[in-house]
């Protein structure tokens, strides 16, 4: 795994009770969920993405294709959603913590790892670069711990996850 995918799993695993059903938001490869699965054999593990997974699943993972802004989920859903290194992909952001917010369990929790915009060089140098890559944006600290709020979360944080790129950051907020 990598330095994102550990911090999520790390966290993901001091939840008590421990999660009953988990949704991996841009799930990719599907290694990370399939992580998951092996360490809560009892859960409900689902990943999400706009591709079908490029190799086998667990038989305890099950797997949806969708979009972030538009999850295909009943209300209340997920006790953890998380999302690794995708969230700057999302095209909507806005909708898509909403939908996280909605799909939440009361006293749920939102996990997600992704690079956050920090200083202005930095901005525009990781911004240049991924837009041009793969069309992704990276959203500001400030502008996401907003967003969370005003959509309902609460205990937001935002820390940088150790011996990864500079601005790789974990994210954390509950809804109450």
């Amino acid at each position: 795994m990598n330095q994102a995918q550990i911090a999520l799993y790390n966290e993901v695993l001091k939840i008590r009770p421990l999660p009953g059903a988990l949704l991996d938001i841009g799930c990719g490869d599907t290694s990370f969920i399939q992580n998951l699965a092996r360490a809560l054999p009892l859960a409900q593990v689902t990943g999400l993405d706009i591709a079908l997974p490029k190799r086998a699943v667990a038989p305890s993972v099950s797997f949806v294709a969708g979009d972030a802004a538009k999850l295909p989920f009943t209300s209340e859903s997920f006790d953890v959603i998380s999302s690794c290194m995708s969230m700057h992909h999302w095209g909507d952001k806005r909708a898509g913590l909403a939908e996280a917010h909605r799909a939440l369990t009361l006293g749920g929790w939102l996990l997600i790892a992704d690079p956050l915009k920090k200083g202005w060089l930095e901005n525009r140098v990781l911004g240049w670069t991924v837009e041009r890559l793969d069309g992704g944006r990276f959203i500001g600290h400030g502008e996401l711990a907003s967003t969370l709020n005003e959509l309902g979360f609460e205990g937001v944080s935002v820390e940088l996850i150790p011996k990864s790129l500079g601005s790789l950051s974990l994210i954390k907020a509950r809804k109450p």
